[in-house]
């Protein structure tokens, strides 16, 4: 399969909540968790022979597989006007906040799971 032919069965299922992918390749050696919009720009000539499935999820949902593996390292604040933030107690770092985005939830899973999640 090509990335245009992927690009469109993609975009047939995707719905406005989808902003993530989840998707593994045909060794089941891991699960990879990217911004949906940085998987749809990869380079269109490139076959996608290494993909064996994938999944689209909401931010709710990819707040979960961050909470499974940050724990309570990984807290969301409420907030009324400005949106919620993500209170993540870093190791070396201590408390950083960032906005409840997809980026930030993103950013953050990368470096919890040092870009690497075993199936």
């Amino acid at each position: 399969m090509k990335m245009e032919n992927l690009r469109e069965e993609i975009n047939q299922q995707r719905q406005d909540e989808h902003a993530f992918i989840k998707w593994w390749r045909r060794e089941h050696d891991f699960l990879n968790f990217e911004l949906l919009e940085r998987f749809l720009d990869h380079d269109d000539e490139e076959d996608v022979k290494w993909l064996e499935g994938y999944e689209l999820l909401t931010t709710e949902q990819m707040w979960r597989e961050l909470k499974e593996r940050a724990g309570d390292r990984v807290e969301r604040v409420k907030r009324t006007k400005a949106g919620d933030i993500i209170s993540w107690q870093r190791k070396e770092k201590g408390e950083q906040t960032c906005p409840f985005t997809p980026e930030s939830i993103m950013t953050i899973f990368d470096v919890e799971t040092r870009g690497t999640v075993l199936d």
